[in-house]
């Protein structure tokens, strides 16, 4: 038997101006996925974006950051939700050093970052 998975639309993090595909998903370190659907009013939803949502990651002074996040990635038009409506909730940054999110970034098999 034979199954077959849409690769799905990676958030991205930015180190030293560069982007970066992650497998991990920040946001939900501070809400659920059903919490975030919710609070996105989300109906964008599609095979390759299955949480609805794309976020661009930043790490600053030690911070993991959310620098901006789009309603519904399979859109080349989706629209930009402020950032600060997730944080301003809960924390406006998350800690790289607790154990908020945990992120391992690889790239060529080096990894870049790891915490």
């Amino acid at each position: 038997m034979r199954s077959f998975a849409t690769e799905q639309i990676p958030e991205l993090f930015v180190i030293n101006g560069q982007e970066y595909e992650i497998n991990s998903y920040p946001l939900e370190a501070l809400y659920g996925y059903e919490e975030i659907i919710l609070m996105l009013d989300n109906n964008m939803r599609c095979s390759a974006n299955w949480r609805g949502y794309r976020g661009v990651w930043e790490l600053v002074d030690k911070e993991l950051t959310l620098n901006s996040l789009v309603n519904g990635a399979c859109d080349a038009n989706a629209p930009s939700v402020n950032p600060e409506y997730f944080l301003e909730k809960n924390h406006s940054q998350l800690s790289s050093s607790g154990s908020a999110a945990k992120l391992k970034l690889e790239h060529q098999n080096e990894f870049l970052f790891q915490k």
